[in-house]
């Protein structure tokens, strides 16, 4: 009666190895969809940002300013958001 039969060990064991396998794959999925997502807010920000601004870049590249000149400022602005808000996620899961 209290015996344990190895088949049903064995049986868990590889139903345990086949979940953790999906699990992998799942997030492997998610973080790949994840990777696009922001790729294509990238892009689309990029774009509004370039049409809203082009009134101002054109005279400034026709003056002869290159072009790493005219984005600088912005540039150096999107970066410091960015990292600020790394540094809020981080502490945020660092929490958790």
């Amino acid at each position: 009666m209290g015996e344990l039969k190895v088949v049903y060990i064995a049986e868990e064991g590889i139903l345990q190895a086949q979940f953790a396998v999906y699990l992998v794959w799942l997030q492997n999925l998610s973080m790949i969809a994840l990777m696009v997502a922001f790729s294509v807010a990238t892009a689309i920000s990029t774009l509004i940002t370039a049409t809203l601004q082009a009134k101002r870049d054109f005279p400034l590249r026709l003056a002869g300013r290159s072009w790493i000149r005219i984005l600088q400022s912005r540039v150096a602005k999107e970066l410091l958001v960015g990292a600020v808000q790394k540094y809020d996620q981080s502490t945020i899961f660092a929490v958790d």
